[in-house]
């Protein structure tokens, strides 16, 4: 009788540490969040000025984390009297983030996917410079669009090569 209970116990704990653990509980990390100063959103590169931001985020796999980071950019949780702002749009959608090697993938859905050469700019800089500064073994960014290698985002960067962080200032 005693067995069958502490068998029972054992199966709900599991059941319980693997769903914790798919749902993202349990591992958490401190990433910087690459923000835009709201004083500096020039078009000039020399005007741009990028602010980090620290957050913890929770993931149970590094995927998971990278996700959970371009959501935190996305949220836009930013306290009224911040001097900082995002760039991504709450309508703009991943599909996907993938990872090969030190190159981190992230493809994003057409749907509403507009806006200016300024505005492109700047969420190719913030996506670059959080995945980059917040994760050791990611060195560059690819940007896909539904799936497929694209031109551009919005119709105003070229993205056919991958991004590291000393890029952003040349687009």
């Amino acid at each position: 009788m005693f067995r069958k209970e502490l068998l029972k116990i054992l199966l709900v704990l599991i059941a319980v540490s693997l769903l914790m653990a798919l749902n993202g509980f349990g591992v958490k990390r401190w990433i910087f969040l690459t923000m835009i100063n709201k004083n500096r959103t020039s078009a000039n590169e020399e005007e741009l000025q990028f602010v980090q931001v620290k957050k913890e985020i929770k993931g149970s796999s590094r995927m998971q984390q990278y996700e959970h980071a371009l959501q935190a950019l996305k949220e836009n949780k930013i306290p009224e009297n911040a001097e900082y702002t995002t760039a991504f749009c709450r309508d703009y959608k991943i599909n996907y983030i993938t990872r090969d090697v030190n190159q981190v993938i992230v493809d994003f859905s057409s749907k509403n996917l507009k806006g200016s050469i300024l505005q492109e700019r700047l969420l190719i800089g913030q996506i670059v410079h959080t995945l980059t500064q917040s994760f050791d073994e990611v060195e560059s960014v690819v940007f896909t669009v539904d799936g497929e290698a694209a031109e551009t985002l919005m119709g105003n960067v070229n993205i056919q090569s991958a991004f590291t962080p000393a890029d952003i200032y040349f687009i």
